[in-house]
C-alpha cells in the first residue's frame, strides 16, 4: 500500500477564520456491519483501508471513518464495541496515509482514541449533546468539530419528526449549539443541517431549498445526501442506484455555497467539482 501525501491543510485552513478557499469532498468509511448504503462492505480493517486508499486516489480531500451505524432505526453500540471496530484502522492509518481524518462518532472517548492517532476533525451528528466529556476533549486538542442537527436518536428519528418551521427551527437549535461550543473554546465548528436525520422527505427537500440561509450563519456548511431514501422516493431508485441522483443535488448545494459534502461517491463528485470551477460556477 503506498503513502499518499494530502493536497489541501484543511484542518488549518477550518481553524484560520473558518475560511476555505474551495469546496471539499469528504469520503464515507463505513466500519459497520449494518450501515444503510454500504453496511459489512467495509467491515474487515484491510477492506478499509484499500477502500481509503482508493478514495484518496480518487481525489478525496477528507476521509470520515465511523463505527457505529446511525441508518434509521439503528441502535447505539457500546463503547468498548466500538474502539474494538475502530482502533485497528486508526493505528494503520497514518502510517500509511495523510490526508486530514474525521471520526464520525458521538463518545468522547472514540473522539480522544481518534485524536491520539491523528485524527483532525470530530464529526459528532449529537453536536455534543450525547456525551458530556466530547466539548472538553476537542476544547483541549484543538481540533474541529462538526455539529449536526437530529431530531431524537437514530433509533425513532424517522418515527413522525415534527416542526413549526424547519429551517428557523434547527437554525435556532444550531445556533445554541455554536453558542455552547464557543463557550467550551472552541472556534473551529463545522454545521451541518441534519439531511436525513429526522427529517421527513419535505422536511430535506425545503433545507436543500434553504441552504443559503445556514451559509449565512457564517460557518463551512457540510451537507450528507448521498444515496438517502428521499432521493430514491422522488426517483424509485433503490440505495445502491443513487449516484445520479446525489449528483444532481450535491452540483445544486456546491452552487450555493456548501464547502463540505459527504459521499460515498468520491470519484464522480471530484470530477463534477473540476468542470464547476473550470467553467466558472
Amino acid at each position: 500500500m503506498i503513502k499518499v501525501k494530502k493536497n489541501h491543510q484543511i484542518d488549518k485552513m477550518l481553524k484560520k477564520n473558518n475560511n476555505l478557499k474551495k469546496p471539499l469532498v469528504m469520503g464515507i468509511v463505513n466500519i459497520t456491519p449494518d450501515s444503510f448504503s454500504d453496511g459489512g462492505h467495509f467491515f474487515s480493517v484491510d477492506k478499509a483501508l484499500s477502500h481509503t486508499e482508493q478514495l484518496i486516489k480518487d481525489g478525496v480531500d477528507i476521509i470520515d471513518v465511523g463505527a457505529e451505524s446511525t441508518r434509521p432505526g439503528s441502535n447505539s453500540i457500546e463503547l468498548k464495541e466500538e474502539i474494538s471496530r475502530l482502533e485497528p484502522f486508526l493505528k494503520k492509518y497514518k502510517q500509511y496515509f495523510d490526508n486530514s481524518l474525521s471520526i464520525d462518532t458521538t463518545k468522547a472517548m472514540v473522539a480522544e482514541l481518534g485524536l491520539h492517532y491523528g485524527a483532525d476533525i470530530i464529526n459528532d451528528i449529537s453536536a455534543m449533546t450525547n456525551d458530556p466529556n466530547m466539548a472538553n476533549i476537542i476544547s483541549r486538542e484543538k481540533c474541529s468539530v462538526v455539529l449536526m442537527h437530529m431530531q431524537n436518536k437514530p433509533k425513532n428519528m424517522q418515527e413522525n419528526p415534527s416542526y413549526s418551521n424547519v429551517i428557523k427551527d434547527i437554525i435556532s437549535w444550531l445556533k445554541q449549539r455554536i453558542d455552547f461550543a464557543k463557550k467550551n473554546n472552541i472556534d473551529s465548528i463545522i454545521i451541518d443541517p441534519g439531511i436525513g436525520f429526522g427529517k421527513t422527505d419535505q422536511n430535506n427537500i425545503e433545507i436543500i431549498k434553504g441552504i443559503d440561509q445556514f451559509i449565512d450563519l457564517g460557518y463551512p456548511c457540510l451537507v450528507g445526501t448521498s444515496n438517502k431514501s428521499f432521493l430514491g422516493n422522488i426517483t424509485g431508485s433503490k440505495v445502491n442506484e443513487r449516484l445520479t441522483e446525489t449528483l444532481a443535488v450535491n452540483i445544486k448545494l456546491l452552487l450555493q455555497g456548501v464547502q463540505i459534502i459527504r459521499v460515498h461517491n468520491v470519484k464522480e463528485h471530484v470530477k463534477a467539482l473540476k468542470i464547476l470551477s473550470e467553467v466558472g460556477a
